[in-house]
């Protein structure tokens, strides 16, 4: 199994396969789960819903960069 964020880091290694599944995450959903995960520096916490309104300056910014 392989995860990525591809293209979002760039340098990603190639994988070659002959078959592959490809799970595709609504747009949305990636946008706030990578917030969670550069908030945290962990790809298994959270930041608190709290933080979305402390922060709104910063993650209304970050979701206009990355659309």
């Amino acid at each position: 199994m392989i995860k990525s964020h591809y293209p979002e880091w760039a340098g990603t290694e190639k994988f070659e396969a002959e078959k592959c599944i490809c799970v595709i995450w609504n747009p949305l959903d990636c946008l706030v789960s990578l917030f969670h995960m550069i908030g945290t520096g962990s790809h298994n916490n959270s930041i608190t819903e709290e933080d979305f309104t402390k922060y709104y300056d910063l993650f209304d910014q970050f979701v206009r960069q990355d659309i």
